[in-house]
């Protein structure tokens, strides 16, 4: 089976070029890592903030080209795939709902706008809208108030039926359960693992918990400094942790009640 999304000895640097006045410096945010995503399965990659982890998701999306090495989706290398089409097949999701949400605009609005982007009528839109808020376990009778009246969690979900509107096979979820009160949390994950039993989706969860880890991730990719220190079924690297570094992270995990396993 050909993975959703994977990347080959992937290396991206940033800093500052060389002048006439100073020498260009830079900075490897990720160091050849490889990893794959195979289709309708989660993996995680998790790292406390600084290890590489949103450089990325940003690289898998296709904001940062790699350095070095390759991105393929579906087989096909990343760059080879116009910036619509990879929108089509790879959405994100984000830490802050508010950073995807506009504040002036009805909940139903910002879930379609892609919908209206691509050119659907605007009844259209709104139909689907509204079917991906009864998917979402969202009533309908919020589609017209603005995200502020929304609770966090109501937020989030908003983010991700938008997510969802154009079709995507593959979701990247950054950190996203950081913005949510843990009281919801356990809702939430119940609903992405709702999702991704029925629609086949494709999850690459970006985070520094391993309780959501645990609770999302197939295989699980342990990232610090950039690059992989181990990864492997997610069960069996918590449960016996080869680094000193992942035990660490699985020793200062909070446990959230509820969720499924």
């Amino acid at each position: 089976m050909t993975p959703a999304v994977e990347l080959k000895n992937v290396s991206y640097a940033y800093g500052a070029r060389a002048s006439l006045f100073s020498k260009g410096t830079s900075h490897i945010a990720v160091n050849n890592v490889s990893c794959r995503a195979m289709p309708g399965r989660c993996i995680g990659i998790i790292g406390e903030s600084g290890s590489g982890k949103s450089t990325l998701a940003r690289l898998i999306m296709g904001i940062h080209r790699p350095s070095t090495g390759k991105i393929l989706i579906d087989g096909a290398n990343a760059e080879d795939i116009g910036r619509a089409e990879l929108s089509r097949r790879i959405q994100m999701v984000f830490q802050n709902p508010n950073a995807s949400l506009d504040p002036a605009w009805p909940i139903w609005r910002s879930i379609a706008e892609g919908l209206l982007i691509s050119g659907a009528p605007r009844r259209e839109a709104r139909e689907q809208a509204l079917a991906l808020m009864e998917s979402i376990s969202l009533d309908a009778s919020l589609a017209d108030r603005r995200p502020h009246a929304l609770s966090g969690g109501q937020r989030q979900r908003v983010a991700i039926a938008r997510a969802l509107a154009v079709g995507p096979s593959t979701l990247v979820l950054d950190e996203p359960t950081s913005a949510l009160d843990l009281t919801v949390q356990a809702g939430f994950l119940n609903l992405l693992l709702d999702l991704q039993e029925k629609q086949a989706l494709t999850y690459i969860l970006i985070t520094h918990d391993i309780d959501v880890i645990r609770h999302l991730a197939h295989e699980t990719y342990v990232m610090y400094r950039g690059e992989i220190l181990e990864h492997g079924p997610t069960a069996d690297l918590l449960s016996s942790p080869r680094h000193a570094y992942t035990q660490t992270l699985v020793d200062a995990s909070p446990r959230i009640e509820g969720a499924a396993t």
